[in-house]
């Protein structure tokens, strides 16, 4: 065991460069092994950088891409499943018999008809 004041020889250190993320980033080896892709942001007019894929598969390769805005596609998944989006209507003041808060946003299963 090593006294505090004695130094390790330095064949029994281990150590390494810190990369920040920005270097890290740009790193060559890095950037050729797909963990650092670029996606285009039409929205800001950008091309950021974002975390590739870090498995890569033969038959079915990875595609990264911008998630859609916050209900963005529930039209869309709402016709592939068949179901009517839900009406919403807010609770009455004091005398409501459900159980919710007055003034919370419910949703309100769809009629038949619509």
């Amino acid at each position: 065991m090593l006294a505090r004041t004695d130094r390790a020889p330095p064949s029994l250190i281990v150590s390494a460069p810190i990369n920040t993320l920005l270097e890290a980033s740009n790193d060559p080896d890095v950037i050729a092994n797909g963990y650092v892709t670029e996606i285009d942001y039409p929205k800001y007019g950008k091309r950021l950088k974002v975390h590739g894929t870090l498995w890569q598969f033969s038959e079915t390769p990875a595609q990264p891409g911008i998630a859609p805005e916050l209900g963005g596609h529930k039209d869309a998944c709402s016709a592939s499943r068949g179901t009517a989006q839900p009406k919403w209507r807010i609770c009455g003041p004091g005398g409501s018999s459900e159980p919710h808060a007055p003034g919370a946003l419910v949703a309100q299963e769809p009629s038949p008809e619509s």
